[in-house]
């Protein structure tokens, strides 16, 4: 039995902050990591992409496969505009 689950949040857009901000927090699970494409939230700690007022020590990255290999989440949670001409390779 699992006693946290161990998330991974893929896109960081204005729907993948929503969704991840509203995980913090939840009895049972953790942010392990996260993945995104934009220059500028590449290794910024979680809690400042969040605006939170602490950090996470979750730090943004664009080597999903790395973030994988690193953290073995239990879950991906995976927001991605599907507009986009860019994707977060896997």
């Amino acid at each position: 039995m699992v006693s946290e689950i161990k998330v991974v949040l893929f896109g960081l857009g204005p729907l993948g902050l929503a969704i991840g901000k509203g995980m913090l927090g939840k009895k049972g699970m953790k942010i392990v990591g996260a993945v995104d494409i934009a220059e500028d939230l590449v290794g910024k700690d979680l809690g400042d992409v969040f605006k939170l007022d602490k950090p996470l020590g979750v730090k943004v990255t664009n080597d999903a496969k790395r973030l994988l290999t690193k953290t073995k989440p239990d879950i991906a949670v995976i927001q991605q505009n599907h507009r986009s001409k860019r994707s977060i390779p896997c």
